[in-house]
């Protein structure tokens, strides 16, 4: 389900206080394909097994953030640094 626009409007991230936009398809699929492989880790250095449906993700491409149903988890230790795993 997507987020309601005017929720997401005032998201932000943590750390660089960016804009966050839903992830797209690709960006979710290219996610997917480490996080199936079992080499995508968080900041923190977490292993993500479970393939992600939906996530936010910085307007500068840097950053995603997981979604737990409808709820973002904009906990800068979760987040999934994306220049590094994607680009």
């Amino acid at each position: 389900m997507p987020l309601n626009l005017e929720f997401l409007s005032i998201l932000r991230c943590p750390e660089s206080g960016s804009k966050l936009a839903e992830a797209t398809p690709e960006q979710l699929a290219k996610v997917n394909q480490d996080i199936n492989a079992g080499t995508l880790r968080t900041r923190s250095g977490e292993r993500l097994s479970k393939p992600l449906t939906a996530a936010l993700v910085t307007m500068d491409g840097q950053r995603m953030f997981q979604m737990m149903g409808d709820i973002p988890n904009l906990v800068i230790d979760d987040a999934i640094q994306l220049d590094l795993k994607t680009s």
